[in-house]
C-alpha cells in the first residue's frame, strides 16, 4: 500500500475533498430534520461543492454530492428516494425541459451546419478578414455581441464558425473562450429579446410595471446594471489585448497545440467540404438570421430553433449538401454531444431546488430585509451580498424571481431608487453566470468548445473580477453621493 507522504499532488487534493464532503455529511445529518428555514447552514452545500470542484474538476460528482448533502439536511436517511424523485420532477418541469430540449437542439443545428461545411465556410472568410490574432479575437468580439440575442447558440455557433481561425493564428480555447463569454453572457442583456423578456416580466409580476411600459423601464434601468456594461469594454480590452494575459492562458499560448481544435472526423473531410461547396457562407448566414428573426416574432426561440432546424435540413438536401441520412446522423451527433452538458443541467435543477428548500435564497434575502443601512447604500448591500452567493451557485433567473418582488416592496417602503436598486440586483446575477463556476454558460462555452471546464472558469475568472471591482465602486459612489 502505497504511504500517504508518497501520494502525488492529486492524490492529496482528491482525499481532502472526500474527507470535506464526509465530514459535511455527517454534519449535514445532525442538523434538524423537516425544518423550512437552516438558516447560514444552507450556505453549506454551495460551499463545499465549489470546493470540491476546485480540488477535483469532477463536475458530475460534486453536483450529485452537493445534492446530497443539501437533501440529507432535511430528509435524512430518505435522501436517496428524495433525490431521484427531485430529478424526476425537476427534469419535467415546463421550464427546465424547455432548456433542455432547447440546448439539444442548438446542438443539433450546430452539428448539421459544421457538416454542411457552412460553419468551415465562415471560418474561412474570417480568415480571410483576419491580419493578426488581434484582429481575429476583435472579430470574436463582435460575433459574440452580434449573436448574444440567444447566450447558449452564441456560445456553441462562435466556436463552431471560428475555430479554424483561432487554429491558423494559433489562439488557445483559453484565450478565445474568455472573449466569446465575457462578451456573450453580458450582451444577452442588450438585445430586446432573450434575457430582457424574462425581466420585463418579472417587473410586471411585481407590479413595478405595466406591459406596456415594461420594455421601456427596463431600458431606464440598464445604465445601473454596470456590471455587463463594464464586462463588454472589458471583453473588447482583452480581444485587443490591451489587458495583461493571466498565467493560465500566457500557459497555453506557449503550449499551443493546433489539433486541439480538430475533432476525430474532421481533418480528412475538412478540405474536401470547403473546395465542394464554395459559397457555403449562406448557409451559415441564412439559418442564423432565420432564427433570430422567428425568435423575435414568436417570442420563443425553441418553436424557432425547431422551425430552423427543419428549414435548414430541407435547404441542404435540395443543395445536394447533405443526404437525409448525413442529416438525420448529424442531428443525432449533436444530441449526442449535448448529452453530458443537457445531464448537468438536470443535476443543477436538483441542486438548486435542494437549496432553496433549505432555505438558501431566503436567508440571502432574509438579510437584505433584515439590514439597518443607509437608503443610499442599498443597492451596495444588494449587489455584494447576492455576488457572493451567485459566485458560489449561480440561480440568476430564479434568484430574480424570488427577490425582484422584494426588492420593489423594499424600495416603495423605504424611498430608495428602484432603477438603482433593481440594477444592483441584475447586475449580481448577471455576475453569477459570468464568474460561477456552475455556470450553464460556462459549461456551454467549454463544452462547445471542447475543453475542460475548470480550465476554462480558471481562465474567465480573473476578468469577471474587473467587472465585479468597478460595478462595487460604482454603487459605492452612488451611496456617497446619496442618490
Amino acid at each position: 500500500m502505497q504511504k500517504i507522504s508518497q501520494w502525488s499532488e492529486k492524490d492529496k487534493k482528491h482525499a481532502m475533498a472526500y474527507s470535506m464532503m464526509l465530514v459535511s455529511i455527517i454534519v449535514a445529518f445532525m442538523l434538524p430534520a423537516d425544518q423550512g428555514y437552516y438558516g447560514v447552514w444552507s450556505m453549506m452545500p454551495p460551499v463545499i461543492m465549489f470546493i470540491f470542484i476546485m480540488l477535483t474538476n469532477k463536475f458530475i460528482e460534486s453536483f450529485v454530492w452537493g445534492g446530497f448533502v443539501a437533501i440529507i439536511i432535511k430528509y435524512k436517511w430518505a435522501f436517496i428516494s428524495v433525490y431521484i424523485d427531485k430529478l424526476l420532477t425537476q427534469a419535467g418541469d415546463g421550464d427546465n425541459l424547455w432548456l433542455l430540449v432547447l440546448i439539444t437542439l442548438i446542438g443539433a443545428l450546430i452539428a448539421v451546419m459544421g457538416k454542411s461545411g457552412a460553419s468551415r465556410a465562415l471560418g474561412n472568410w474570417l480568415i480571410s478578414k483576419a491580419k493578426s490574432p488581434r484582429s481575429v479575437l476583435v472579430i470574436a468580439w463582435m460575433l459574440s455581441l452580434l449573436l448574444s440575442f440567444d447566450d447558449y447558440f452564441a456560445a456553441a455557433a462562435a466556436n463552431t464558425s471560428m475555430k479554424e481561425v483561432f487554429k491558423k493564428y494559433k489562439i488557445p480555447k483559453e484565450l478565445s473562450t474568455t472573449v466569446l463569454r465575457t462578451a456573450i453572457v453580458p450582451g444577452a442583456n442588450i438585445w430586446p429579446i432573450g434575457w430582457p423578456v424574462f425581466i420585463t416580466g418579472l417587473f410586471v409580476s411585481s407590479e413595478f410595471a405595466t406591459k406596456a411600459n415594461a420594455l421601456v423601464s427596463y431600458y431606464k434601468i440598464l445604465p445601473f446594471v454596470i456590471y455587463p456594461l463594464v464586462m463588454i469594454i472589458v471583453s473588447l480590452l482583452i480581444a485587443l489585448q490591451v489587458v495583461p494575459k493571466t498565467k493560465v492562458i500566457q500557459k497555453a499560448i506557449a503550449e499551443f497545440d493546433p489539433s486541439s481544435y480538430d475533432t476525430d472526423d474532421e481533418q480528412e473531410e475538412k478540405q474536401e467540404e470547403v473546395k465542394k461547396y464554395p459559397f457555403g457562407i449562406f448557409n451559415f448566414i441564412i439559418p442564423f438570421t432565420m432564427y433570430a428573426g422567428l425568435t423575435l416574432y414568436l417570442g420563443d426561440g425553441l418553436y424557432a430553433l425547431i422551425v430552423t432546424l427543419i428549414v435548414t435540413g430541407i435547404m441542404y438536401r435540395i443543395q445536394g449538401i447533405l443526404s437525409t441520412d448525413d442529416y438525420i446522423k448529424s442531428v443525432m451527433d449533436g444530441f449526442r454531444d449535448m448529452l453530458e452538458l443537457g445531464t448537468l443541467m438536470a443535476l443543477s435543477f436538483v441542486l438548486a431546488d435542494a437549496v432553496m428548500e433549505i432555505g438558501f435564497t431566503d436567508f440571502v434575502v432574509g438579510a437584505v430585509k433584515s439590514s439597518n443601512i443607509s437608503v443610499s447604500f442599498l443597492p451596495l448591500i444588494i449587489f455584494c451580498l447576492f455576488a457572493v452567493t451567485e459566485f458560489l451557485v449561480t440561480l440568476n433567473w430564479t434568484l430574480w424571481m424570488i427577490a425582484m418582488p422584494v426588492i420593489v416592496t423594499l424600495c416603495t417602503a423605504t424611498g430608495a431608487n428602484p432603477y438603482i436598486t433593481i440594477g444592483a440586483l441584475l447586475s449580481a446575477g448577471i455576475w453569477g453566470s459570468n464568474s460561477c463556476v456552475i455556470s450553464d454558460a460556462g459549461m456551454l462555452t467549454a463544452s462547445t468548445a471542447r475543453m475542460d471546464k475548470v480550465q476554462h472558469w480558471r481562465s474567465v475568472f480573473p476578468y469577471t473580477v474587473i467587472g465585479l471591482v468597478v460595478s462595487i465602486v460604482f454603487y459605492l459612489v452612488i451611496g456617497l453621493l446619496g442618490l
